[in-house]
């Protein structure tokens, strides 16, 4: 069998990288360009090897290639996680990958790996766009689905303004302070906020309130004030969040919010 070294580096060079990437951001996962370009790097390697082993030793050496690419990729974090991910995107790939095969009429045969003479340019790069973009697709479309049915009518006292926007009850926010709910004020309600809390920083009413993220624990200024949810007044502290996120509602509910929903209906 002829071996083509320049399809061999393309095409798992190409796919390895991709599919590593995609992997480590379905996952929320930030690993360093090296690591990815590492990983593919074993697999193109592993993917000369495969070439010339037969039966068990090929399922074997694929494996460990596998587990190899992972943890070059993200170490132990995420490890199992992670390399269900990978298998995920790399079957689901190959299926569309031998669909275009036919599509574009490529002669190819399989024997524990595909083998083709002739490819159009860009064909695998196609294949893994398509499956990353179907991903994406797909997961925007449930996050929207599941954004909408949370997003409420809310006002919200700031002084003696009362400011009609939207609320996102947030059922992971659980932060209180002093058995109050912390609420987060977004991009559309952020200068307002910020302008009362000017106010209330000259008369010391602001309070410091701590919360964890997933690398870290994190402190925020908070202001006492009150929203309106489903035609109940509640008494919340509102506190900047220490990034801005570019959404469509004003203030990020406590999770609470879903009790007294319950408490109303």
């Amino acid at each position: 069998m002829v071996v083509y070294v320049e399809y061999v580096i393309a095409d798992n060079m190409t796919f390895d990288a991709l599919v590593l990437w995609a992997s480590a951001r379905t996952l929320k996962l930030c690993p360093k360009k090296w690591r990815i370009l590492l990983g593919a790097i074993v697999g193109t390697a592993t993917a000369f090897v495969s070439v010339y082993l037969e039966g068990w030793w090929t399922i074997l050496v694929k494996t460990l290639m596998l587990v190899a690419m992972c943890v070059a990729v993200v170490g132990r974090t995420k490890l199992l996680l992670y390399i269900i991910t990978v298998m995920a995107y790399t079957f689901a790939t190959g299926g569309v990958i031998v669909g275009l095969f036919y599509l574009f009429k490529v002669e190819f045969t399989y024997d524990g790996a595909l083998n083709y003479n002739s490819v159009p340019l860009g064909l695998y790069l196609l294949g893994i766009i398509a499956v990353i973009c179907l991903v994406g697709y797909v997961k925007s479309y449930i996050s929207a689905r599941h954004s909408l049915t949370n997003i409420v009518d809310i006002k919200v006292q700031l002084g003696n303004s009362v400011i009609s926007s939207q609320g996102f009850v947030d059922s992971g926010n659980t932060l209180t302070h002093d058995g109050i709910a912390v609420c987060f004020a977004m991009n559309a309600l952020r200068s307002k906020v910020i302008e009362y809390m000017a106010e209330m920083m000259v008369r010391g009413k602001c309070v410091t309130v701590q919360y964890n993220t997933l690398t870290s624990r994190q402190s925020t200024v908070a202001i006492p004030s009150k929203v309106m949810y489903r035609g109940r007044w509640v008494d919340v502290y509102i506190a900047l969040p220490n990034n801005k996120t570019n959404v469509q509602y004003g203030l990020l509910l406590n999770g609470s919010f879903s009790e007294v929903e319950n408490e109303i209906d």
